[in-house]
């Protein structure tokens, strides 16, 4: 995603990745309304989970429910198997893509990333002049 991210954009282009990241305050949330939206007689609502599941890693499942007063008219659902990463992972991927990493933030409302605490690394990273950097290992 990076690599293909880097080659559309122009030297100095940003580029701002969202990723779950390792964090000791993530837990469980049960099924449960997020959100609810009403265009005329039409409700959309919006369900989400978050579970652990085996080795670190954990599963989401976001619900949508269409209604027209208390009558289902459609209702679908899709879980999501990740794993967190880490700073280090995201700098890296960003690095051998030629990008770096310029701030980091905890969320899009700005708030500072902790790492280890935060449970989302938003990244503003920048193409590097010049293109990718030479991979080091």
């Amino acid at each position: 995603m990076f690599r293909y991210a880097a080659a559309h954009l122009q030297e100095g282009g940003t580029l701002i990745v969202e990723a779950p990241v390792e964090s000791t305050t993530r837990a469980e949330i049960p099924f449960q309304l997020r959100a609810e939206r009403t265009f005329g007689g039409t409700r959309y609502q919006h369900l989400h989970s978050v579970t652990r599941a085996t080795g670190g890693r954990w599963n989401t499942t976001w619900g949508f429910v269409t209604l027209r007063g208390e009558d289902v008219l459609d209702r679908r659902s899709k879980t999501f198997d990740w794993e967190p990463v880490s700073l280090g992972e995201v700098t890296e991927l960003a690095h051998d893509a030629g990008l770096d990493i310029e701030e980091t933030f905890a969320g899009f409302d700005g708030a500072p990333f902790v790492n280890g605490a935060s449970r989302v690394l938003v990244a503003v990273a920048r193409k590097a002049a010049g293109g990718i950097h030479p991979v080091q290992r």
